[in-house]
């Protein structure tokens, strides 16, 4: 079989010599780098803390004690329903006043997020904020009041 003398050869040692005598440069390339982003991250990138809580979401059940799809439906309604509570105006304002918190309502809103996998009865909620012990706080605030307000409700 003869060799394609249109096809490109590559010399693999040629490249492995090439890499050799510039190998300083690539290291001290690959040092800077680092420590760039490195700089990069403590300087420019604010950290962002996240406190979790997970609530579950019960409701009637049958008295064989199964799960029915009725009932993982009615916990999913039942989880936004309470989603819009957590969120709300009432619920947020106070929680705001309360501890003294520097944020409007709708930069506290943004900073809520929930979520409730299909076919699962639990509801995660979380805190995103710049200080972990803050999320904390806020959350925890959060929960107390909206048990608050479902208790004035009459939905706990």
């Amino acid at each position: 079989m003869q060799p394609d003398n249109n096809a490109t050869s590559f010399d693999i040692m040629k490249l492995l010599r090439a890499v050799k005598k510039h190998i300083v440069y690539i290291l001290l390339a690959a040092v800077v780098c680092g420590i760039a982003a490195f700089m990069y991250t403590k300087v420019f990138v604010k950290p962002v803390y996240q406190a979790t809580t997970t609530v579950i979401i019960q409701t009637r059940q049958e008295k064989n004690g199964n799960v029915t799809v009725d009932q993982i439906n009615s916990a999913s309604m039942l989880a936004n329903t309470y989603m819009e509570i957590v969120t709300s105006r009432t619920v947020l304002n106070t929680v705001i006043d309360d501890l003294g918190l520097k944020m409007s309502y709708e930069q506290l809103k943004a900073s809520i997020s929930s979520n409730m996998p299909a076919e699962n009865m639990v509801l995660t909620i979380k805190v995103r904020n710049a200080s972990a012990a803050e999320s904390k706080r806020i959350l925890n605030k959060i929960m107390r009041v909206t048990n608050d307000v479902l208790k004035e409700k009459e939905m706990v």
